[in-house]
């Protein structure tokens, strides 16, 4: 129910970032180096134990990015400041 809820509000951001360990495109792969317009970004950080195959499809579909930080997987919370 929650991840549906979640799911319907994607098309509203220009872009939606799905932070998880699988993916293969590295977050600063996709970040720009010029600075754009303020544009609405939904980043998606999973609970601890992460993200299942299904989550992450479900919101891929609904066109968000699987992206990654790195090698290291990190906790919640320090994932979303690292992001």
């Amino acid at each position: 129910p929650r991840l549906a809820g979640i799911v319907s509000q994607l098309p509203h951001f220009a872009a939606t970032l799905i932070l998880h360990e699988g993916a293969t495109t590295p977050l600063s792969s996709i970040m720009p180096l010029t600075p754009l317009p303020m544009l609405p970004v939904c980043m998606i950080v999973g609970p601890e134990g992460g993200l299942t195959e299904a989550e992450v499809s479900q919101m891929t579909t609904a066109g968000g990015k699987a992206v990654s930080l790195g090698p290291r997987v990190l906790r919640t919370e320090t994932a979303a400041l690292v992001a």
